[in-house]
């Protein structure tokens, strides 16, 4: 008997944490890299006078000296859990707009299922597999990763509205603990794991 598992985020690790101020901020977390949109995502918070904060590792040191000095960027190294959810529970939304290289289109986005569970709307590549991973949800704005003028578009709309943007995030966050968290695959193997002993 095969049980299928996925990783999803842990609930309890990306609490949305209301107390805290929304920023009219955006943010990215992962491998810094430009084939994962780097210099769309400076351009366009640039362009929509956002500050962008950026976590992780470069792919380059040329390329993190390159980015770390430039006007606008926060660039907050590697981050643990807890300050990661920090991160997410302060801005307006998270980016996760990767190129449409074959690995990317087909890949499952932790990185967005991570934004939405920590309550964070996401403005996220419009791929065909992300936007039926997320149907039916109004939690994210989907643009051409490669349309600077989209992507600015849409961090003007969720920085300008933090009201809108909390809304989305909630419905994210519900989206998340519905279909996919961590909790949910628990009790799928441990289901598994009862019916194999009986």
């Amino acid at each position: 008997s095969v049980i299928p598992l996925h990783n999803y985020p842990t609930l309890a690790e990306f609490l949305p944490v209301p107390s805290v101020p929304r920023e009219r901020a955006v943010c990215y977390a992962g491998a810094l890299s430009p084939d994962r949109g780097l210099f769309q995502m400076i351009g366009a918070a640039r362009a929509a006078k956002a500050p962008l904060y950026l976590a992780g590792r470069f792919e380059t040191r040329a390329l993190e000296e390159d980015i770390c000095h430039m006007p606008g960027v926060a660039y907050l190294g590697v981050l643990g859990r807890k300050e990661l959810a920090c991160l997410y529970g302060r801005c307006a939304a998270g980016l996760a707009v990767l190129h449409p290289t074959p690995a990317y289109r087909e890949a499952l986005p932790i990185k967005l299922l991570e934004y939405l569970a920590a309550g964070l709307p996401a403005i996220t590549s419009d791929f065909p597999a992300w936007r039926t991973l997320l149907a039916g949800t109004d939690c994210a704005r989907f643009v051409d990763p490669l349309d600077e003028t989209a992507l600015t578009s849409s961090i003007r709309e969720l920085t300008g509205n933090l009201s809108l943007s909390s809304a989305l995030g909630e419905r994210g966050r519900a989206l998340i603990e519905e279909r996919y968290c961590w909790e949910r695959e628990r009790e799928q193997l441990l289901r598994g794991y009862r019916e194999l002993l009986q």
